[in-house]
């Protein structure tokens, strides 16, 4: 994924860029930066390479060629539109504002056409923006390795894995759901963050999950939270979002090749935290979803579940009343009053549909082992649909 133009303002040396022309076609992106010196003078004919712009890029002009010559301001533009070039930036050294036609066709053929002040170098221009779309691409790498990891991979992992070292021997992951991943990625790509944090801390996306390893010297759980709030302040991350989000907490370990384990860890402790609506979620006090959670998406475990809650699965009525119970009944240990109480509704009622449930799932189980599979079954279920 490239840097979108719209996202120049974000960088410190194109954040005062001035737009003055294509405003329609600023979520085109960027992959490269070049210059306009001579390539449309008649007088660098000799110098011109066969395709003088690779495109898809921003190209930066004083426009000296074109002193006394506005015309050229013109068949220049054309030029760089029919050469893919996504977007120019020009210093106003020679034209302080451009010929009248030139903003025309930029606006008509949604070309962004900004001015910048004299003071900010080209070059640390084309730093910046490279920087930005290597770490945007490092960016994305993450996200293929998290998914790959969350799948199930073992493979070594080294940009994780370096966060382990002898000082930092302690790691932990945590996984926070997040609903504008846009924003999120933003301050991913574009925050500048100290050695401290890159020495120790690994942070990406995963669908709509940000997921955080963190390693240090003590085997102890609350500065691994206070360390958070670092990270936030690092990032620009909203401590109000991370507290009202549901998270996942890994176990604390000292074995540098069970990192991949804890992001799976902290991955299911954040969807099991949404399934039983807490706010955050340790996965070493899940219990039975230790069992299950890492095999949910295995074709027999999901037959199981399916088959076994087919009947209410199926049923036609309001809100699919019978599951809801269901679902109520498990989170509330068996509990008909607690149930009655989470669904607004009276015991009498909860017992009467546990009742027809049981008689559309395990009629001729006990009551002890028709809860045990009712159970495993929506707890399966829950978290095949929430993964």
């Amino acid at each position: 994924m490239a840097l979108k133009i719209s996202m120049l303002s974000k960088l410190e040396t194109t954040k005062n860029f001035k737009l003055v022309a294509g405003a329609g076609g600023l979520e085109k992106t960027i992959d490269c930066t070049e210059i306009l010196d001579f390539e449309f003078d008649d007088e660098g004919q000799n110098y011109r390479k066969k395709r003088a712009f690779d495109g898809n890029s921003l190209v930066l002009t004083s426009f000296i060629y074109a002193k006394g010559r506005p015309e050229l301001v013109v068949d220049s533009i054309k030029k760089l539109i029919q050469c893919d070039v996504h977007a120019l930036a020009y210093k106003p050294v020679v034209f302080k504002t451009l010929p009248k036609e030139a903003l025309e066709i930029a606006d008509a053929l949604d070309f962004p056409i900004f001015v910048f002040e004299s003071d900010v170098y080209m070059e640390n221009i084309i730093l910046e923006i490279n920087s930005a779309n290597l770490k945007d691409h490092s960016e994305s790498i993450k996200s293929l390795i998290l998914e790959s990891v969350i799948k199930g991979s073992r493979e070594e992992t080294p940009i994780i894995n370096q966060i382990m070292n002898q000082r930092y021997c302690y790691a932990s992951a945590l996984c926070i759901g997040v609903e504008d991943t846009k924003s999120i990625e933003e301050k991913l790509k574009f925050s500048i963050v100290g050695q401290y944090i890159k020495r120790h801390v690994f942070i990406g996306l995963y669908d709509k999950r940000l997921i955080i390893v963190i390693a240090q010297e003590e085997d102890n759980r609350e500065i691994f939270i206070n360390t958070i709030y670092e990270i936030a302040s690092f990032y620009n991350l909203s401590l109000e979002m991370i507290s009202e989000a549901h998270k996942g907490w890994s176990r604390i370990d000292s074995d540098v090749e069970s990192v991949t384990d804890l992001i799976r860890e902290a991955y299911w402790a954040e969807i099991i935290a949404k399934i039983e609506d807490e706010k955050v979620k340790y996965y070493e006090n899940v219990g039975i979803y230790k069992l299950i959670a890492h095999h949910s998406g295995d074709k027999k475990i999901l037959d199981f579940a399916y088959n076994y809650l087919k009947p209410i699965l199926e049923e036609d009525g309001k809100e699919n009343e019978l599951l809801q119970t269901g679902i109520a009944y498990v989170f509330a240990g068996g509990d008909a009053n607690l149930a009655a109480k989470k669904l607004f509704c009276h015991k009498n009622t909860i017992r009467y549909r546990i009742n027809k449930i049981q008689e559309k799932l395990d009629p001729v189980a006990t009551e002890a082992d028709f809860f045990t599979n009712l159970t495993t079954a929506i707890k399966i279920y829950l978290l095949n649909r929430y993964s």
